[in-house]
């Protein structure tokens, strides 16, 4: 399954962007241009992209190894420094065994890293996804057509 869990996280007062931040213009402008590589190179539809993306906390690099696994049908969750949602779902739960188990398992450096972005997401995540989707709706208009072909992902 290829969906992404909607996150119900108190709202964050707002703060100063700074060039490690999710939604900082310099990152923002990278994930805009690994989409558009990945749309263009391997005409992946936006949201296999935008899980990848989700389970590898926004790096493209893990994403792309999540990519490649998901095309090979091979587990994410072995890829270093991807999580799946499931995992989310354990790491942000009450059971603190489990918690400790799956922090023990993929790093407490990650684990904590991995919470973070979790918390930055509930910050606007979903406004990344907006900015990929107004940079598509320019490019149609430029060039008049799509970009790359939209493929339905299989559950």
């Amino acid at each position: 399954d290829l969906s992404i869990p909607s996150l119900s996280l108190p709202t964050p007062t707002p703060h100063k962007s700074t060039p490690n931040d999710l939604l900082s213009p310099r990152n923002i402008a990278l994930l805009r241009k690994f989409h558009h590589d990945l749309l263009s190179t391997r005409n992946m539809p936006t949201t296999r992209i935008t899980y990848a993306l989700y389970c590898a906390s926004g790096n493209p690099r893990i994403a792309e190894q999540v990519l490649d696994c998901i095309d090979a049908d091979r587990p994410v969750e072995r890829i270093n420094g991807a999580w799946t949602p499931e995992m989310d779902g354990v790491l942000m739960g009450t059971d603190a065994k489990e918690v400790e188990k799956l922090a023990k398992r993929k790093g407490r450096w990650s684990a904590d890293r991995r919470l973070a972005w979790l918390a930055e997401r509930g910050r606007g995540f979903d406004r990344v996804e907006e900015e990929w989707r107004k940079g598509e709706e320019r490019w149609r208009e430029e060039h008049g057509g799509e970009r790359g072909l939209e493929m339905e992902v299989e559950g």
